[in-house]
């Protein structure tokens, strides 16, 4: 089978369109998973709060305790979502420009990571037990680390453009 043509592996010549495919592919998932977790912290949550809302004005015990919580919950989804320091997600081995604005994960970046702005939130029901201080070692230029750099929303999109 030496010298055979195999259509459907990538030539050189469809490598480029491939990897563009899949990189829209990429962002149109990533579309699809902030469209997800809006319709969540809206519908699921929304309406536990309709719930509570209606047994509060009924008057059942503990129903405006419930309604306050809640209410706190749906503001700190929102607050980690939209990104706002210090309920966003910093990755000191990426660019600037390359820093999501708001909660978007990517999980090449690791859990410790992506899991942070839930922890600082006070969100999780248990308790998340894990250094938070600064790594060990020095960045590969040899730079010190700094783990704790929360750059405003406002920032980091003039970064994305290039200011």
């Amino acid at each position: 089978m030496r010298g055979a043509h195999f259509p459907d592996r990538p030539g050189p010549s469809r490598q480029g369109s491939a990897k563009r495919h899949v990189e829209q592919h990429l962002q149109e998932l990533g579309l699809q998973r902030r469209r997800v977790q809006k319709r969540t912290l809206n519908t699921k949550l929304g309406a536990w709060i309709e719930a509570q809302k209606s047994a509060a004005e009924a008057g059942e015990t503990g129903a405006d305790l419930r309604l306050a919580a809640a209410t706190d919950l749906q503001r700190s989804l929102i607050k980690i979502q939209e990104g706002d320091p210090p309920r966003d997600i910093y990755i000191r081995w990426k660019k600037r420009f390359e820093q999501p604005v708001g909660w978007h994960p990517d999980t090449n970046d690791g859990v410790r990571i992506n899991i942070r702005p839930f922890v600082e939130a006070g969100v999780l029901r248990s308790k998340f037990t894990t250094n938070w201080k600064k790594d060990r070692g020095k960045n590969p230029d040899g730079s010190e680390r700094h783990d704790e750099c929360h750059l405003t929303r406002a920032e980091k999109a003039r970064r994305a453009v290039g200011d």
